[in-house]
C-alpha cells in the first residue's frame, strides 16, 4: 500500500520544509526578519553541514530597502546558492517573491515561518497591498481605496499576497434587485 503525505486542498502556499537538508548547496544566503526569524535562522545555521559558507542578514521586516538589499545579493548569486528565509509569514513570502523574480527555484528555497499574524492582502479594485491582522474570511480596510475587503484564502505566490475583494461585490444595489411576484 502506497502512503502519501496530507496536503491541505485549500491552500496554494508551499509550506516550509521540515528538514534543513539541501545537500547540493555550495553556500547559503540567510535572511532573518525580526527576533523570532533571527532565532530560526541561527538554529538553521547550526544545523547546516560543516564547511558550507552562509551569509546571514538580520532585519526587522521586509520593507522596500530590505527587499532591495536582497535583490542586490541575488543579482550576483550563482545557481548553487540556497536561500533561507525566516520570520513572519508576510515577510518570508514577500522575500520569496523577490527570490523567484530573480530566478530561484523551489528546491533552492527553505522557508521558516515563525508566525502568521499579519497578512498582505491585494485589492483588485485599486491594486494596493494592505498589511492586516484579519484572518481568512474576515474583513480588512484597504489602505488605498478604503473599501471593506473580504480576505479570501487564495494566495498568490508570485506577489506574496492574499486576494481581497469588496465584501458587498456580490450584492445587487437595491434599485436593481428583482422583486418576487
Amino acid at each position: 500500500m502506497k502512503t502519501t503525505s496530507a496536503v491541505s486542498k485549500f491552500s496554494s502556499i508551499q509550506r516550509p520544509s521540515a528538514s534543513g537538508e539541501h545537500q547540493d548547496a555550495t553556500s547559503y544566503l540567510v535572511m532573518a526578519f525580526g527576533t523570532k526569524g533571527l532565532n530560526a535562522a541561527e538554529q538553521f545555521m547550526t544545523e547546516t553541514a560543516d564547511g558550507v559558507p552562509a551569509v546571514l542578514s538580520a532585519i526587522p521586516a521586509a520593507h522596500p530597502s530590505a527587499l532591495g538589499a536582497l535583490r542586490t545579493s541575488l543579482a550576483g548569486a550563482t545557481g548553487s546558492v540556497h536561500i533561507v528565509l525566516a520570520g513572519p509569514e508576510s515577510d518570508v513570502f514577500a522575500a520569496r517573491a523577490v527570490a523567484i523574480e530573480f530566478g530561484a527555484v523551489e528546491s533552492e528555497l527553505l522557508l521558516r515561518v515563525t508566525e502568521a499574524e499579519n497578512r498582505r492582502v491585494y485589492c483588485p479594485h485599486c491594486t494596493t497591498i494592505t498589511l492586516t491582522t484579519a484572518g481568512i474570511g474576515q474583513l480588512a480596510d484597504c489602505a488605498g481605496c478604503d473599501r471593506s475587503l473580504l480576505v479570501h484564502d487564495h494566495f498568490s505566490r508570485r506577489t506574496a499576497t492574499y486576494l481581497g475583494y469588496m465584501d458587498t461585490a456580490e450584492e445587487l444595489p437595491l434599485d436593481l434587485q428583482r422583486v418576487a411576484v
